[in-house]
């Protein structure tokens, strides 16, 4: 018998791309900015320190982010395997992972 996503299994894991996408983006851009206002602005270096440990934060998020996602079907970390997106198929049972039960 294979397995096949649900719904719900579905939903999770683009939730899963959603979240990983977004704090990689919201990361990168909260550096840019901090770059940026070093560059045009010369505040004290000690502000500057101050400002990247949100980006410290964002970084440590994103790695328990990147490990937290599991395939539904056998328990493998997918974090392994992908970064950023949902694999099309689990490394270790080859299920789709991109397909669900009632998707077109």
């Amino acid at each position: 018998m294979t397995f096949v996503l649900t719904e719900e299994d579905h939903r999770r894991l683009v939730q899963w791309q959603r979240r990983m996408v977004s704090s990689f983006i919201g990361m990168w851009v909260y550096v840019l900015l901090v770059i940026a206002v070093q560059v045009f602005l010369d505040p004290p270096a000690k502000l500057i320190r101050l400002a990247l440990l949100p980006a410290l934060c964002l970084v440590v998020f994103g790695g328990y982010l990147q490990f937290s996602i599991r395939c539904p079907s056998c328990g493998y970390c997918l974090g392994r395997q992908s970064r950023l997106v949902v694999p099309e198929r689990c490394r270790s049972c080859g299920v789709d992972l991109r397909t669900s039960r009632g998707a077109a």
